[in-house]
């Protein structure tokens, strides 16, 4: 059976990417402290179709910077990573509520009134957007959407 947290990995490049074993959240802790690869950056923004300016903005480093990191293969920052994987997990979320991937990456690109009218999209570089986007997700996937 496939959980979350294994979607989660999915969606950050997998194995490859993340070779320790995610069996719980707080392995998500060690990961993001000991320096998640830069490459999660670039699956997740693969998987999204993200542009460098998105994805820069949704972990808050500028966008040579962003360039400079996948140049070398460098490690992410502990905040960086662990904003990564708070976005990896709402991608997660999203494509399991949508059922369709395609279906998910159109919508986090439409404004959303459950939203304030924002797209999804520029609520992931905060946390509290990032639990706003996860609350409608959790109510979509239960189909309690108004």
């Amino acid at each position: 059976m496939v959980t979350q947290l294994d979607r989660v990995k999915e969606v950050m490049g997998g194995r490859a990417v993340v070779p320790q074993p995610v069996n719980n959240t707080f392995d998500w802790i060690n990961i993001a402290k000991n320096g998640l690869s830069i490459k999660a950056v670039r699956a997740l923004q693969d998987r999204m179709s993200f542009t460098n300016k998105e994805v820069s903005r949704l972990i808050s480093i500028s966008e040579s910077t962003l360039q400079r990191r996948l140049n070398t293969q460098s490690t992410l920052s502990v905040e960086e990573g662990e904003k990564t994987i708070h976005v990896a997990t709402i991608i997660a979320k999203g494509i399991a509520a949508f059922d369709d991937e395609d279906d998910f990456r159109e919508w986090i690109h439409i404004k959303n009134p459950a939203l304030n009218d924002l797209k999804p999209i520029e609520l992931l570089d905060s946390s509290i957007g990032r639990e706003q986007i996860m609350n409608l997700l959790n109510r979509i996937e239960h189909t309690i959407y108004s």
